[in-house]
């Protein structure tokens, strides 16, 4: 199997995100990552099964500061 494996920077800018926004996601679990050595890396098929399966329900439990309510 192939994969591309893609760097935080890169899902940042494709999503629109922030860096720190990523990190966050990845840490929750919502954001699934592979982590080879010291690296973390995501792939193209985990990027869009995340972007399948968000629903605005699922952010409306964080607040700004990236804190449940």
């Amino acid at each position: 199997m192939d994969y591309k494996l893609l760097t935080r920077d890169e899902i940042s800018k494709s999503l629109g995100f922030s860096s720190s926004t990523i990190d966050r996601l990845r840490r929750t679990g919502m954001l699934p990552y592979r982590k080879i050595g010291k690296i973390f890396r995501f792939t193209e098929e985990d990027i869009e099964n995340f972007i399948i399966n968000s629903k605005a329900s699922n952010w409306q439990s964080y607040s700004k500061k990236g804190g449940k309510k």
